[in-house]
């Protein structure tokens, strides 16, 4: 027996692209309590991180941290420190 939802029809469905006729049956289907689709649509939904997804972002904040960090060393040697400036803002001497 052919399975009534497929799994292009629920990608179409979380992605706001299924037709009205498409999306009623996807209602009306997960109303009536299929596990299948219950999963599918959950993995749809919450499709979980991607393998090194979390190390890449911690290291280009790592990296963006340190190169401010070390800014504030040299001002702070030149002393410069102490005078906030905005962010994205590379440090100037006084002028």
């Amino acid at each position: 027996m052919k399975h009534p939802i497929s799994e292009a029809v629920l990608q179409r469905f979380v992605a706001g692209r299924a037709s009205r006729a498409e999306s009623k049956a996807v209602v009306a289907h997960l109303i009536r309590g299929c596990p299948l689709c219950s999963r599918q649509l959950a993995a749809l939904v919450h499709p979980g991180a991607p393998s090194g997804g979390y190390d890449s972002a911690l290291d280009a904040f790592a990296e963006g941290f340190l190169d401010d960090l070390e800014d504030f060393e040299d001002m702070a040697a030149r002393g410069l420190a102490g005078t906030p400036r905005p962010a994205g803002t590379s440090p100037r001497a006084p002028g």
